[in-house]
């Protein structure tokens, strides 16, 4: 079994052997009873589920989708995307912050759930901003035809 107490850190006796947690999602832990493998899909099909265009899918067309990506982990610091570049992909980030850029000035900051290059993979079109890792990254990347065939069916 696994307890995990919160207290106020001013509550805290030294008797007790306790520490204070340090804060942030990178001081998480993560216990889970299921496997890794298993773990992988569902928190990919999560991510895929959570964004706006592919979140309506049904988990049919979400679990196809899965079978199309390719996980990617982006070191901070690198440049997944740059502006004016053809590439016929999207990604969904599942791990991780980035950033969007338009003629070298920022513009926003993407989360887990969020998609960038959807427009420039479903219409053909060079990329519109620079995404670059703002932490060390995990996107899931899915070629444009695999995007469109899925999609077509929908509304």
């Amino acid at each position: 079994n696994l307890y995990v107490v919160h207290v106020a850190s001013k509550s805290l006796k030294p008797e007790w052997g306790l520490k204070v947690a340090a804060v942030g999602t990178d001081n998480t832990i993560v216990i889970s009873n299921i496997p890794n493998s298993k773990l992988k899909a569902i928190e990919t099909l999560g991510a895929i589920q959570g964004t706006e265009i592919l979140g309506s899918l049904g988990i049919g067309k979400a679990g196809e989708l899965l079978q199309c990506a390719k996980s990617l982990r982006v070191r901070k610091g690198k440049t997944i995307v740059k502006e004016g570049d053809s590439a016929p992909t999207c990604y969904v980030i599942s791990m991780g912050f980035v950033s969007a850029s338009k003629a070298g000035r920022m513009v926003k900051v993407l989360t887990v759930c969020d998609m960038f290059g959807e427009v420039s993979a479903i219409v053909n079109k060079p990329h519109t901003a620079t995404i670059k890792a703002l932490t060390d990254v995990e996107v899931l990347e899915f070629p444009a035809r695999s995007l469109q065939w899925i999609l077509r069916d929908t509304e």
